[in-house]
């Protein structure tokens, strides 16, 4: 879920936290009380934005330019360290296996994209066109196995709060079927996500927490991800990669 301003931020977060309250209303008061209390701080603020805004439309600007940014990030277990060419030029290079470069600036417009590997330039490995729109952050991901990769856009949404924190999830794993990423021995986070696809945000407040990685609609656990901590003004990206089996066993990658 992808959010344009603070009002649709906010409202989003009262609503979420109404809900979670009255799901406890009777058989959890303390945590009703707590969540209603997060409710009533989202309601608040919503209330101070629209009181600030003077006008009844009301238009948010998050750039005065039309710049888009770009990174890559390594995800297949099965390459070396490769390289990315943006219309003939190269971008960015030597980019090892579970890593993500920084954004580069783009501009709007239809680019291509070449992948070599790094010790080998004679071919490209993957070409694409990346129909790029303006204002916007895209993490694009090099992903599957030998003849199945794939180069795979995502986009960012860098928009967060103060002193609070997201999460989404990415399932980069081909071999696997879908997957829930889920609270310890509890609750599913996200829940369904097949090869290639990302979840939405979730807002969180800053915290510690066990997670794991479950085949969906089932308790079997593929990865454990004990004492992850989520800190304020930090957006994460959690990304399932590696194999089941060979050398480059499966990882819970984080990049935010």
């Amino acid at each position: 879920m992808v959010f344009s301003n603070h009002v649709e931020y906010y409202a989003f977060k009262a609503t979420m936290y109404e809900q979670i309250a009255n799901y406890y209303k009777y058989t959890h008061p303390e945590l009703y009380v707590t969540y209603y209390y997060k409710h009533f701080e989202y309601v608040q603020k919503l209330t101070n934005v629209l009181n600030h805004t003077k006008s009844p439309s009301i238009q948010i600007s998050n750039s005065l330019t039309e710049s888009s940014y770009i990174r890559v990030l390594h995800a297949s277990p099965d390459f070396p360290p490769i390289d990315l060419f943006i219309d003939g030029i190269e971008t960015f290079k030597m980019i090892n296996y579970k890593n993500a470069t920084q954004y580069a600036h783009l501009s709007p417009d239809h680019h291509s994209l070449d992948v070599y590997l790094t010790e080998d330039r004679s071919n490209p490995i993957i070409s694409v066109i990346l129909p790029v729109e303006p204002n916007v952050y895209y993490t694009v991901a090099a992903a599957g196995k030998n003849e199945s990769l794939t180069l795979l856009p995502y986009i960012d949404n860098t928009f967060l709060p103060n002193n609070e924190s997201k999460a989404r999830f990415l399932h980069l794993t081909s071999e696997l079927p879908a997957l829930d990423l889920a609270v310890k021995d509890g609750d599913v986070v996200f829940g369904n996500i097949s090869f290639s696809e990302l979840s939405d945000y979730l807002p969180l407040s800053p915290m510690t927490v066990d997670l794991e990685v479950r085949i969906s609609g089932t308790k079997i656990v593929v990865l454990s991800l004990p004492n992850l901590r989520f800190e304020a003004n930090k957006i994460y990206h959690l990304i399932l990669t590696g194999t089941t089996e060979g050398e480059r066993s499966l990882e819970a990658i984080i990049i935010n």
